[in-house]
């Protein structure tokens, strides 16, 4: 329940800050700030639906995972179900990444829709045990559901920089001429 409230508050927080931003560039720029707080809330709504629904698509694109089925991995499947069992989860499905550097993560906004990334690197050098360790390690983090919050924080950030990026932008052509 605690991440819940927390990811309903990051939620929050950005809708409050991208209109705060808002404000204050309708204010620098001489817009009328009902346009810019009007426009900061519809982008922040677009962000926390895309971020909610969507974001475990773009952790995986972003690091090139594919999803592989049981026949393609059918080790690594035994033992996320295994573990999937022992913790009370559904099974999450599972992807590999093209990386030598031996790692994994987890991703999704529910155990319903969780998805455990591998890279190759943890595959090949990892022993089973240790894998199963660092598989142990991700499931934890899917039962305490902190892959959504992480992933709203990050999406904070990218607001964030984003937001400065194009105010820098509106400085370089013709910002921050008030009218009025």
């Amino acid at each position: 329940m605690g991440n819940r409230i927390r990811t309903f508050g990051l939620l929050l927080f950005l809708t409050f800050l991208l209109m705060g931003i808002g404000y204050l560039l309708g204010w620098w720029l001489g817009i009328p700030v009902t346009y810019t707080v009007t426009g900061a809330f519809f982008l922040a709504m677009l962000l926390n639906f895309t971020t909610y629904w969507y974001s475990h698509k773009w952790v995986l694109k972003m690091h090139g995972a594919k999803i592989v089925d049981s026949s393609e991995e059918p080790e690594l499947h035994r033992m996320v179900e295994r573990l999937a069992d022992s913790a009370g989860l559904p099974k999450p499905k599972i992807a590999i990444t093209d990386d030598d550097t031996p790692n994994a993560f987890a991703t999704g906004r529910s155990p319903s829709n969780s998805v455990v990334a591998v890279t190759e690197g943890a595959r090949d050098l990892l022993s089973k045990e240790e894998l199963e360790g660092v598989l142990a390690h991700e499931m934890a983090h899917i039962k305490n559901r902190d892959m959504l919050v992480n992933t709203m924080a990050a999406m904070i950030a990218g607001a964030i920089a984003y937001i400065s990026i194009a105010g820098r932008f509106s400085i370089f052509f013709g910002g921050g001429q008030r009218r009025g």
